[in-house]
């Protein structure tokens, strides 16, 4: 996953796309694999103007979050962040965003209390590993609210709830 890492560090998606499709072939149950390429595929959409290859895209990264969500659901905040991205109902954006929240704040305070009761050795890498949970959660709380703004406005246009 390193050579890959480095490709998308590099965003050089095409050659992480080619290189994380033949994992899953390999390991089709390697969920790592399967959200990176999902995100390779989300980030490759901002930069593709596309439709076809797009609408391609969109079926193909929503069925690999799916995937990656059945073979481990407690796992990995961001597949539900960006599943959440993908699909159009309010209710079921916010109980993706809602499922990626609960995941970032479960591995923040496992990973707080392993640095805290000394059962884990502290490095860099895992305070690094805290920002990066601490952010997602505040990302993911910024989402929902506005998730709720865009329907309370859209509700005071129409007088339709969504959520």
């Amino acid at each position: 996953m390193n050579e890959i890492n480095n490709l998308i560090e590099n965003l050089d998606y095409e050659n992480a796309k080619n290189l994380l499709q033949n994992k899953i072939k390999r390991e089709p149950n390697n969920t790592e694999a399967i959200d990176t390429l999902a995100e390779v595929l989300l980030n490759m959409d901002e930069t593709d103007s596309v439709i076809k290859v797009n609408k391609i895209n969109f079926y193909f990264e929503y069925q690999l979050l799916k995937k990656s969500i059945n073979l481990a659901p407690n796992k990995n905040g961001e597949k539900y962040m960006m599943l959440g991205q993908l699909i159009e109902n309010p209710r079921e954006v916010f109980k993706c965003y809602q499922s990626g929240v609960e995941i970032f704040i479960h591995d923040y305070n496992t990973l707080s209390n392993n640095l805290n009761n000394n059962l884990i050795q502290k490095s860099p890498k895992d305070l690094e590993k805290l920002s990066h949970l601490r952010s997602s959660i505040s990302s993911g709380y910024a989402a929902i609210a506005e998730l709720h703004m865009t329907s309370i406005l859209w509700y005071k246009k129409n007088r339709f709830k969504f959520i």
